[in-house]
């Protein structure tokens, strides 16, 4: 109204003749008897002189029904001479049309990203075997099919106050359905938290048998297209060829994401991890009860534990490890004869202690996480 160059009043009446919206408060809530003629003949009303109820007279004015897909939603009226206001009454309906038609699609919109939420939970749950019935017939009427290879990758995003993350979640989704090695039978969604998931597909049209590339290749893809000033990581839980499989890779990804310091656009695959995934999940708690004399030594030597964890992630590397602790290469070499001293392990020298201590480092590292 503030916008027209004319003095009217505009009221929005709904479907049963009620005013919801008016320029003038008082009106919200009254029932207008031109909106529900309208609405009797489904075609708009000119009138100079019309009673409505609980008021004496209304004022000259344009009432016009509002059509959403062929169906009479509710009226606009607009006051003044009809033969002035007729125009500006057509863009009024026009303008609140298209506003309905927006929030319907948005509405839609939503629903159909709230569905593809619910069934990506269903599909990496523990318990998918549960849902395997509306699993199958959501997936036919989506045309994806769960006996082809997959993979579950989780992408991260960096925190970055910059921009808006609803608005960079829908960015990144349309930048990974147009660029390379992207399939129709991929499966992408934002879940929050800086977080999409991603039920990989693979396409043997390729013939690329290392599987692995294709994944590299569509995330350098993705880095390439994507123009703005964010950065991410990738963590891939293994390859699967069937729905009970999704939820293994997933909680593998997961793994990742919880386990590794992480660095910002670089791409991890558990199989780069397995050892890692044994000893703190299915081995976890073997692991500590049958080490626990040793880790209770080492734990009472923080000077030990440092130095056990930092020379198993430069893998045996002295040089690195001193650098890393800021120590002399002498006091590297006295403490790993401590350890074999004490411990009786001598992982430099032989493989079989070498996979020993990488399992108490797992283990020690995985408790400072904690």
């Amino acid at each position: 109204m503030d916008n027209i160059n004319y003095e009217v009043n505009i009221n929005i009446m709904n479907e049963y003749g009620e005013i919801i919206a008016s320029g003038d408060e008082k009106r919200i809530g009254k029932i207008h008897l031109g909106a529900l003629e309208v609405i009797k003949n489904s075609k708009s009303m000119e009138y100079f002189d019309y009673i409505d109820n609980d008021t004496e007279s209304s004022k000259p004015g344009v009432n016009i029904p509002l059509f959403i897909n062929g169906e009479i939603i509710g009226v606009v009226g607009v006051t003044g001479n009809p033969k002035e206001i007729r125009l500006i009454a057509n863009m009024v309906k026009m303008i609140t049309e298209i506003l309905i038609e927006r929030e319907i699609d948005i509405d839609k919109q939503i629903l159909k990203q709230t569905t593809l939420n619910n069934y990506i939970y269903k599909i990496i749950s523990k318990e998918s075997h549960n849902y395997i019935s509306s699993i199958n017939i959501w997936a036919e009427n989506n045309n994806y099919s769960f006996s082809i290879d997959r993979t579950v990758c989780l992408i991260k995003i960096e925190k970055n106050d910059k921009y808006d993350m609803y608005k960079i979640s829908e960015y990144i989704i349309n930048k990974l359905q147009v660029i390379k090695y992207f399939y129709k039978q991929d499966i992408i969604t934002y879940i929050g938290n800086r977080q999409f998931i991603i039920i990989k597909s693979f396409n043997d049209k390729e013939k690329i048998h290392d599987k692995k590339k294709i994944i590299i290749s569509f995330f350098k893809s993705l880095k390439e297209a994507v123009k703005i000033d964010i950065k991410f990581s990738v963590m891939c839980g293994c390859i699967v060829n069937d729905l009970e499989g999704i939820h293994d890779s997933f909680e593998q990804a997961n793994f990742l994401f919880n386990y590794i310091e992480q660095t910002n656009n670089k791409i991890y695959f558990i199989e780069d991890y397995v050892l890692e995934y044994i000893i703190l999940n299915e081995g976890y708690f073997s692991s500590s009860m049958i080490l626990r004399n040793i880790l209770n030594i080492i734990n009472k030597n923080m000077t030990l534990k440092e130095t056990i964890i930092t020379m198993s992630k430069f893998d045996m590397n002295i040089n690195k490890t001193c650098e890393k602790l800021a120590v002399h290469r002498n006091t590297i070499l006295y403490r790993m004869k401590k350890i074999k001293d004490v411990l009786n392990m001598d992982p430099i020298n032989n493989h079989l202690d070498r996979i020993k201590f990488y399992i108490i480092a797992t283990i020690l590292k995985n408790n400072n996480y904690r």
